[in-house]
């Protein structure tokens, strides 16, 4: 069973030189089959890395750190792994050993709700630091733990399109924008990273802040949860911040599919879905839904595929693959919001029914929000929508 094997499934040591706990576990589940298929699974207690899961078929690696305000190196060694072939990979929210504060841990969760691998997790011998603790952390939890819920379908996608391609789901700045310079050089880019090519996520990581700077790549940007729009020239943007706020942006030109809000993953995806559009500076965008049946060993054979387009105030959807649906979440569409209409339409269509959707429009953000409840729209159907 060649490789390293982190935490306590194999053959990691302890400081004295003793075998780990459950150092046998990852032998003994690599062997498990199912009566038609043999899997290429590996399994343990915690996180293995070894030839049969590097890469494609490694999902989850933790990097455990002190609780210190001075531990933003967590999101470097991050992006590095999913440039090194891991993905699915996350730093303990609010610290693994020493003792957290409200602030420290009220900062990790908005960050920590961004990172691909999402966990609160310490060391037993430390005070709790379970979110519900603090109010402040609570609220926190509530808006920031509660949007990557609503995320989760783009997440999945980007799981599915690193375990296809090896694209990293948290991506550096420069892996993303390869030709622009600032993207390397400002000295604001180690501590921020995109999520995906869609999602720029700026954390407050100083104790005591009151405003964050990060670098912001050309082009038009939105944030995530007022709609607000930025328009940069490729520079510098400072931010006032109170507890309360951390600065994520949806880059101008992607569709993201969402869910409603939620408590768990299960009960996320029986929810409908929501269509974010972002709008680049020519008015297009285009995006991808990936889902499965989450237990099948060869996800591709029960997945579908839709690929989402915006162009000319119409947007698109065409099903690329449909080998999965129902099973224990809806197809329906309820809800669309289109960032950068500068316009107030007059109708909004479905372009192949003519039916007329319901609709409001926000002059100051140019937020277009269109009511699909009752237009029984589908991601495993064609379909397209106009504003007019």
């Amino acid at each position: 069973m060649r490789g390293v094997w982190s935490f306590v499934s194999g053959l990691a040591l302890v400081a004295r030189g003793q075998a780990a706990y459950l150092d046998t576990s990852g032998y003994f589940v690599s062997n498990v089959t199912d009566s038609k298929t043999a899997l290429n699974l590996q399994l343990s207690r915690n996180t293995t890395i070894a030839d049969t899961t590097y890469g494609d078929d490694l999902d989850d690696l933790v990097v455990e750190v002190t609780k210190s305000s001075n531990d933003v190196w967590s999101i470097p060694t991050i992006l590095n792994f999913g440039i090194y072939g891991v993905p699915m990979v996350g730093a303990d929210i609010c610290g693994f050993a020493l003792n957290t504060t409200e602030e420290l841990c009220a900062r990790w969760t908005a960050l920590g709700s961004f990172y691909p691998f999402a966990r609160n997790h310490n060391v037993k011998d430390v005070n709790s630091q379970e979110t519900y603790l603090w109010d402040s952390v609570a609220e926190i939890g509530r808006k920031f733990i509660g949007m990557r819920y609503r995320l989760l379908p783009y997440l999945y996608t980007l799981g599915y399109e690193a375990h296809a391609t090896g694209i990293p789901i948290a991506r550096a700045m420069f892996f993303e924008f390869p030709e622009d310079t600032n993207a390397r050089s400002s000295p604001y880019v180690d501590n921020q990273f995109m999520l995906g090519s869609s999602l720029l996520v700026i954390p407050v990581l100083t104790e005591g802040a009151t405003n964050v700077t990060g670098y912001v790549p050309k082009g038009v940007w939105y944030d995530l949860f007022n709609y607000t729009k930025l328009e940069s020239v490729g520079a510098n943007v400072s931010w006032e911040v109170s507890l309360y706020d951390m600065p994520v942006h949806v880059r101008g030109g992607p569709v993201l599919p969402m869910h409603q809000a939620a408590l768990t993953s299960t009960s996320a995806r029986t929810t409908p879905y929501s269509l974010l559009v972002a709008l680049s500076a020519n008015g297009t965008a285009n995006g991808e839904l990936y889902q499965d049946d989450i237990d099948a060993v060869n996800g591709d054979e029960h997945s579908t595929v839709v690929s989402f387009t915006v162009s000319g105030s119409e947007l698109s959807s065409k099903v690329v693959r449909n080998n999965y649906s129902g099973g224990d979440f809806t197809d329906l569409i309820t809800d669309v919001i289109v960032l950068g209409v500068p316009t107030k339409p007059s109708q909004v269509i479905v372009s192949s029914s003519d039916t007329v959707l319901g609709f409001s429009y926000n002059e100051t953000l140019e937020a277009l929000t269109i009511d699909a409840s009752g237009a029984n729209l589908s991601v495993t159907q064609d379909f397209t929508v106009s504003w007019l």
